[in-house]
């Protein structure tokens, strides 16, 4: 399976479980409970929704998150707690875009991510993955 693939509800449902899954394995390595939503996963989750969907990244402060080519927000964490929160969370402000330590931020979550990208493609690439819904 090569990356980009097509963003349909399906394939974006599927990033969203796995990103959950794996949200929740990290939070059993730190002694955390497990968590209830995506909540605090953007950086995780736009990173991965890069590679798996081809966005670009965007965000402020509060929030990050992928957006189409056709200007489309894909975000995995759209239903998340904290982001329902926020009054307007798809908003992008590049100056705090290109603060030096979102950047550092963001590269700490890199390899992480880069893990998760090479279980996923395994996962999509077996034999059965069009019963489960996704398309190249």
């Amino acid at each position: 399976m090569n990356f980009p693939i097509a963003p349909t509800p399906e394939n974006i449902a599927a990033a969203r479980d796995f990103v959950f899954e794996k949200w929740n394995e990290r939070a059993a390595e730190r002694g955390l409970a497990p968590r209830s939503d995506l909540s605090g996963s953007c950086k995780f989750s736009s990173l991965f929704a890069q590679t798996v969907f081809g966005t670009s990244l965007q965000g402020n402060y509060h929030h990050q998150f992928g957006v189409l080519a056709d200007g489309t927000v894909l975000d995995l964490n759209a239903e998340a707690r904290d982001v329902q929160e926020l009054d307007n969370p798809w908003v992008h402000d590049p100056d705090f875009w290109e603060n030096p330590e979102h950047i550092e931020s963001l590269e700490s979550c890199a390899p992480r991510v880069a893990g998760w990208i090479k279980e996923f493609e395994q996962v999509i690439s077996e034999p059965d993955d069009t019963e489960r819904g996704f398309e190249p």
